[in-house]
């Protein structure tokens, strides 16, 4: 894995490519809201990309790294340590690029699986190793600085795989086709991957 420098993910989706990203990303939420029950959730990292007031929901930010005027409460923790959120507390959990940014992958998806409620589902949203846009990034081409390290999708799914939490879907297929369609030429969606998983029930 490269690393690479982590500042704040905040200030980088306010730039050009960042806000791209975003609208990509707040796009793929809302549908997925819309058509499955999640009244409480929680983001991790970023600014919130969703803010309905049927929704009960959270946005953890990055102790001494972010801060933002949101219109959802807001917590500040150390995401490379224990989340500061009871076991089993939502019923969907959003990563906002924030397995990008931690120390360990597997620490993690561990503390991720604590808080999230039985059947309750993860959406990652994530930069892929394997992308064009990563091969920019190990040339000094291109360069996202809240990254830490880039995982391709297949390592995610592996490490997900090793908890309850069961890889579900890449999202909505259809809806990604048309905003992968929409922006071809565009380093950024080109290099998205959405990731979806389930966490099992305990017989």
């Amino acid at each position: 894995m490269a690393d690479y420098k982590t500042t704040s993910l905040v200030e980088w989706q306010q730039t050009a490519n960042g806000k791209r990203l975003m609208t990509f990303e707040q796009t793929h939420l809302k549908k997925y809201i819309a058509n499955h029950y999640a009244d409480r959730l929680l983001q991790i990292s970023g600014i919130p990309l969703i803010e309905r007031k049927d929704v009960y929901h959270y946005v953890l930010l990055e102790e001494h790294m972010e801060s933002q005027k949101a219109a959802v409460p807001t917590v500040k923790a150390n995401i490379n340590l224990k989340l500061p959120f009871r076991n089993e507390s939502f019923h969907t959990i959003v990563s906002c690029h924030a397995h990008e940014r931690v120390s360990s992958l597997p620490a993690f998806l561990e503390e991720v699986e604590r808080i999230l409620l039985p059947e309750g589902s993860l959406i990652i949203y994530g930069i892929s190793f394997t992308s064009i846009w990563a091969i920019a990034l190990m040339f000094k081409m291109h360069y996202v600085p809240f990254c830490h390290r880039l995982y391709s999708d297949f390592e995610v799914k592996k490490q997900l795989n090793k908890l309850d939490l069961r890889f579900h879907t890449m999202g909505s297929s259809e809806l990604l086709l048309s905003l992968r369609q929409k922006y071809t030429l565009d380093l950024a969606h080109q290099a998205h991957y959405v990731l979806i998983a389930k966490k099992q029930s305990q017989v």
